[in-house]
């Protein structure tokens, strides 16, 4: 049997942990109610990015004094011609978010339906400044009523994960495995040869996850084609977000999987997506259905990611 290799590379963050979230450590997944080691799905398309607003600045010198005429007492002072106020120039977006923080947004059910309309006002507010942006859908908002019919759903092309490196560098290579349902997956994912160690706080467990990271390879359910939304879902459905790129198939029939299609994603303890850029820098959208929380790091230079949270 043919065997299909692909290889990453990592570089191990600075000893102080990052603020921002983490990629690395995918926590177990499962499909029950519980929490501790649930299975991780998540659907990723890409959705196109708006540029920044270029800002520039000018200083003009003072002119030189000129004397003011004597003042006529009988007749009040008005305004010398051209010398009113402009009003107040508005702030330009690039100034928003200046020391890029990682941004929350909670939009009502109202602001919540017009996805391209919410997507101009985070920019607004300079969440693409950080390069990751959390969106809490609201109360009631579910994409899915039900995820028990997805047990036999299959994973055709999973992944082992192996880790090779030190001193902060490492290598990842991806070697194809056999297919395996959903069900299959989660019964390795919380088997105690691949569940998440016991730890005390998320610091904790990012120590774990770096020196432990090329022992056991964990098995990733990655790049699965679709959607698992319900088909009456209209707000933030990823199958169909209603951008730009839902033209390139429309208008011209050109799929581009993972692009202006959704991917899912089903993760274990330690499985890993090495940094990098989105194709064509376009924006990407998360979301987490199920399972632990998902981690991510994340660098000034990346483009947006926005990550749906429940």
């Amino acid at each position: 049997m043919a065997t299909e290799m692909s290889m990453d590379t990592m570089l191990a963050p600075d000893p102080a942990p990052s603020s921002g979230p983490h990629p690395a450590l995918a926590s177990p997944p499962a499909l029950g109610t519980s929490e501790v080691q649930d299975q991780i799905s998540s659907e990723e398309p890409a959705i196109p990015e708006i540029p920044d607003t270029a800002l520039t600045s000018e200083t003009d010198a003072a002119p030189d004094h000129i004397p003011a005429p004597p003042m006529n007492p009988d007749k009040a002072p008005g305004p010398v011609p051209g010398s009113e106020l402009p009003p107040a120039p508005l702030l330009p977006d690039s100034a928003k978010n200046p020391s890029c923080k990682i941004m929350t947004f909670r939009p009502t059910m109202e602001e919540f339906k017009d996805f391209a309309k919410y997507i101009v006002y985070m920019e607004s507010q300079g969440a693409h400044r950080a390069g990751l942006a959390k969106v809490i859908p609201p109360e009631g908002w579910k994409p899915r009523r039900c995820y028990d019919t997805i047990e036999d759903m299959v994973i055709p092309a999973p992944i082992v994960q192996v880790v090779t490196g030190q001193s902060g560098l490492f290598t990842q290579y991806n070697i194809q495995k056999k297919s395996m349902t959903v069900g299959e997956y989660r019964k390795l994912a919380n088997s105690k040869k691949y569940c998440t160690p016991r730890h005390k706080d998320f610091d904790d467990l990012e120590r774990k996850y770096w020196k432990n990271l090329t022992f056991v390879s964990p098995i990733y359910g990655a790049d699965v084609s679709g959607s698992i939304y319900d088909e009456d879902i209209q707000e933030w459905n990823i199958g169909r977000l209603n951008t730009l790129l839902d033209m390139v198939e429309q208008e011209c029939g050109i799929v581009i999987e993972g692009v202006n299609t959704p991917y899912m994603y089903f993760g274990m303890w330690k499985t890993t997506f090495a940094w990098h850029t989105e194709d064509m820098d376009l924006y990407s959208i998360n979301y987490l259905h199920f399972g632990q929380s998902k981690s991510w790091v994340i660098s000034l230079c990346c483009t947006l990611c926005l990550s749906l949270l429940e």
